[in-house]
């Protein structure tokens, strides 16, 4: 063995042209006893040329099928055929039905980089105390060129140890290494190249960390479910073709592990690697990935079906965690064309990184490069200023003010105006409160006035009266809370707010439908998601709403829809306005404080006055029956009207219509707007991009051509002319 005695610690040579050289490891053949070795050089990294395409043209491949065949984006880009008959004859495969059809011309190809290598793809942790590798010279005979040394974290050592071949060398990029941490300014640099680094790779590998004995028993088990399963794009399950258990894609049907399974499940799920923020664009970007756990590897594709499989089932076993699973969930759904830059974001949620800035550059790889390029890394910045650069960036870039949502007055912990959400901690509230439609297809209007105050286009719709908040037990603002402290406050709640408001208020039904999201079967048609009686049948017998021994309730025992409700309710607080309605507030929510509507923005906000001034704090996003689908600005939908939600993406992204429920008609006009055509205006069907808005379609203006994300039958001028008393709130 090699003696360290004499060695030189290694220095780093520049980059040529640190905006397209960078460094490759060559790690080299070893056993598990021998120390880590490796060879460092550089290499030029141009990207590839992109796909034209990250959606498959399904409608015109459909008008190829015979009969009873249906063709689907499977998660991983590949196309899935399935046939199933009247009779009930089903079959699934890859290939078309028609076995002298070109598929080619439909299929996503990724191109492969002339630099070959893979990603690691790890966390550094913790600890503080290093290891020594050996940086040796690549093809120099190493006994005339000296052999130098470099300090590495211990889990990189563990994860080189396991990953190098014994019998050649292994091309890696590894950014602990591969970046000079030393040079600032290589190192922003280099930030801004990590989303080729990774899409350009032949191979991201995961390290999980050294096995276990429940490690191995958990990668085998979620492999096999994931060979069993297709997941689709629109979040539909299908029996893999090949699958030997055909009836596992079915949310109904239990899987029958053991509880030491159902542990080890949850074990390899606890692993520090899913809670970190820069894993999200690395394993995103991936072309090709595997999960390795000492030395046992899975393919991130079977891992992916196997997750939304497993999140997608109506009754788990008690010993694996619905939280958890939720928190994977978010991970694992591709990014796709349809994504949004909010989407894109929120994959980040209550993960962790060592510097709050990369709560913003962490996934900035996956943004759209309009939109990256307002956002330079620049880690010389205040936390603060990097936030409110971004927050204005991308209302600027929208148009809207999707962020204004995620704002909470209570807990900020980083100076910016109350416009500007606190990225660096972890909400109060468990679950945002989604498709509310408050202010339709509208853009907002806003003027910064200045740099921290922010002047907006609105509706006051009330103010509040009493409040009752429901303690989070989840959270760490909640030091000491319990979960039965949480559920006794949810039923005091209930009680209470029977004995302040009248019954054709506040029925059970509305509470029902309050507690769900309205995340409904009459609002999603096209989504697996249950009716509203279906809903109160689940929840009229869960302990959460009974009068249930508190002392026998435990997190672990709760159903899909109690953790949905539940998440909705913790750390909200229960608002009754000053018009007796009943609302899901924002944390530390007071008598006094406002409820607005915003034009550009999908919910309700609670502002409190600032003393002394006409100025207004955010205090946080709310959801309100009585709110949604525009009825701040243009009235309640006129009978029989409904509004419904139709999505395919991954991410929720879709397309809102109006739906009678007696002659059955669905339609894009809004029945209480002047007709499209009337008004000089055509939809068009154009696919999503990147830029685009959560809440958002593509109208033109017939006379003028202008395309527009926005609907422009919505502004403070149209709608000043209906009488809509539009007002100017200063938020700072």
């Amino acid at each position: 063995m090699e003696t360290l005695e004499g060695m030189t610690t290694y220095c780093y040579q520049d980059l040529q042209d640190p905006s397209l050289g960078f460094r490759l490891i060559e790690l080299q053949a070893g056993e598990m006893s021998d120390e880590v070795k490796f060879s460092i050089y550089h290499e030029s990294l141009i990207p590839s040329r992109k796909p034209q395409r990250s959606s498959v043209d399904l409608g015109s491949l459909r008008k190829t099928l015979p009969p009873d065949w249906w063709v689907y984006q499977e998660t991983s880009n590949q196309i899935y055929f399935y046939y199933e008959n009247d009779q009930g004859d089903w079959k699934s495969q890859w290939t078309h039905p028609d076995p002298a059809f070109d598929l080619s011309p439909y299929q996503i190809s990724q191109q492969r980089n002339p630099t070959t290598f893979e990603a690691l793809s790890y966390t550094w942790g913790t600890s503080t105390e290093t290891r020594t590798a050996l940086v040796v010279p690549r093809f120099s005979d190493h006994k005339s060129e000296p052999v130098k040394t470099m300090s590495i974290g211990i889990n990189l050592e563990c994860a080189l140890k396991h990953l190098r071949f014994p019998d050649r060398v292994r091309t890696l990029w590894v950014d602990a290494v591969c970046i000079n941490q030393n040079n600032i300014s290589e190192r922003d640099e280099q930030v801004k190249r990590m989303a080729t680094i990774y899409k350009e790779a032949t191979r991201v590998v995961v390290w999980l960390g050294p096995e276990s004995e429940s490690s191995v028993l958990a990668i085998k088990t979620l492999a096999f479910l994931g060979q069993q399963i297709v997941m689709t794009m629109d979040k539909w399950s299908f029996t893999a073709p090949g699958a030997t258990e055909i009836d596992w894609c079915y949310n109904a049907t239990l899987l029958p592990y053991d509880k030491k399974t159902w542990r080890a499940i949850n074990s390899l799920l606890q692993r520090s690697w899913f809670s970190r923020v820069w894993i999200v664009q690395e394993i995103q970007l991936a072309k090709d990935a595997v999960l390795r756990c000492g030395h046992d590897e899975m393919a991130w594709v079977e891992f992916r079906r196997a997750i939304l499989a497993l999140w997608g089932k109506s009754v788990l076993d008690s010993a694996i965690s619905r939280r958890r699973l939720s928190f994977i969930e978010r991970l694992v759904n591709p990014v796709t064309s349809t994504s949004t830059i909010y989407h894109i974001l929120h994959r980040t949620d209550d993960r962790g990184c060592s510097n709050k800035r990369d709560r913003v550059y962490g996934v900035m790889g996956l943004f759209p490069g309009t939109f990256r390029a307002r956002i330079q890394p620049q880690y010389f910045l205040g936390v603060g200023k990097v936030y409110l650069d971004f927050v204005r960036s991308h209302i600027e870039h929208v148009k809207r003010l999707e962020l204004l949502r995620d704002c909470q007055l209570e807990g900020r912990t980083v100076d910016t105006p109350t416009w500007v959400p606190d990225f660096s901690i972890s909400k109060s509230t468990v679950k945002s409160a989604d498709w509310q439609f408050a202010s339709g297809y509208s853009a907002c209007e806003v003027s910064f006035t200045e740099e921290r105050r922010l002047v907006v286009a609105g509706v006051n719709c009330g103010e509040v009266d009493i409040s009752r908040g429901v303690p989070n037990y989840r959270s760490q603002s909640c030091q000491g809370a319990t979960i039965q402290d949480s559920i006794k406050a949810i039923r005091e709640i209930i009680e209470w707010i029977k004995s302040k408001v009248s019954d054709n208020r506040m029925s059970w039904h509305t509470f029902a439908r309050t507690i769900t999201g309205n995340y409904l079967k009459d609002r999603f048609p096209e989504n697996s998601v249950e009716s509203l009686r279906k809903w109160e049948s689940y929840l009229e017998t869960s302990p959460i709403f009974n009068s249930s021994d508190l002392s026998t309730i435990q997190e672990d025992s709760f159903s899909f829809y109690e953790e949905f409700s539940l998440g909705l309710l913790l750390g909200r607080t229960i608002i009754i306005t000053n018009k007796d309605e009943v609302i899901l507030g924002p944390p530390g929510t007071k008598k006094g404080d406002q409820i607005v509507c915003f034009l550009g923005c999908d919910s309700p906000i609670v502002l409190r006055p600032v003393p002394g001034s006409e100025n207004f704090h955010v205090v946080g996003e709310c959801f309100a029956l009585t709110l949604k689908d525009s009825q701040a600005f243009l009235g309640p939908l006129p009978s029989p009207w409904v509004v419904q939600f139709f999505s395919n993406s991954p991410d929720r992204t879709g397309l809102y219509r109006y739906y009678n429920t007696e002659t059955l008609e669905l339609t894009d006009d809004d029945p209480r707007l002047e007709r499209l055509l009337e008004s000089g205006l055509e939809l068009l069907e154009s696919e999503r991009k990147l830029d685009d808005p959560v809440t958002s379609r593509t109208f033109r203006d017939v006379s003028m051509g202008t395309i527009l994300t926005s609907d422009p039958r919505i502004t403070t001028e149209t709608l000043s002319r209906r009488g809509v008393g539009i007002r100017w709130f200063s938020l700072v």
